[in-house]
């Protein structure tokens, strides 16, 4: 569709359709149409998003202007735009679920899949993305739920993409499927109880070229 990240076309329910704005915007009001659309049951949205990633092209420039005035150079200042503009967005996203009174109930997780790729800040990590090092693998998880998980807690205990699943089950309180076997374990009790006894575990990453 010749698509940037701007205007795009997009497919919804199987059919393209043209978008004005931005895409992360795009994303998060579509995501917040579907969460009002029937507020009588529980809903679940899975919202994976493409920045930061490249191409680092088309952000609005309000959000590239700043950092352009601070003599980032072009590829640096799209970068910290995206960031701006989807941290922007969570807000509008808490914002809405307070506005329609389910923010105490409404658990939401936002985490990244590898560490960033290219010469970035990394917070002392080794290596970057496609590496097994810390600077490629480890990335940050957030959970909010103001009615449940105390605001500003830290959990130091090891986890990974695969204890999301057994975690939300839990969350839900829905029972493993039968004969389903997870690699992950829930990791709800971390987030809502303190000092609780938790073993060691190890985690195995390869990297294949």
């Amino acid at each position: 569709y010749d698509n940037t990240y701007s205007n795009p076309v997009l497919i919804h329910n199987g059919k393209p359709q043209k978008y004005e704005g931005y895409c992360t915007d795009v994303f998060f009001g579509a995501a917040m149409e579907f969460i009002e659309s029937d507020l009588s049951k529980p809903f679940f949205v899975y919202l994976p998003f493409n920045v930061v990633h490249g191409p680092v092209r088309d952000v609005p420039e309000k959000y590239l202007a700043p950092f352009r005035a601070m003599g980032l150079d072009d590829n640096t200042a799209h970068i910290y735009a995206m960031i701006v503009n989807l941290d922007e967005n969570m807000g509008r996203l808490f914002a809405k679920l307070k506005q329609l009174g389910i923010d105490e109930d409404t658990v939401v997780m936002f985490f990244s899949d590898n560490g960033p790729w290219g010469n970035r800040y990394n917070v002392g990590l080794r290596a970057m993305k496609g590496s097994v090092y810390e600077g490629g693998i480890k990335v940050p998880f957030f959970a909010r739920c103001p009615g449940k998980i105390p605001a500003g807690k830290k959990v130091d205990r090891i986890s990974a993409h695969i204890d999301v699943f057994p975690t939300v089950l839990e969350i839900c309180g829905v029972p493993k499927p039968y004969g389903l076997k997870l690699d992950g374990v829930s990791t709800w009790p971390l987030m809502i109880q303190e000092g609780i006894s938790w073993a060691d575990r190890s985690l195995f990453f390869q990297q294949c070229r």
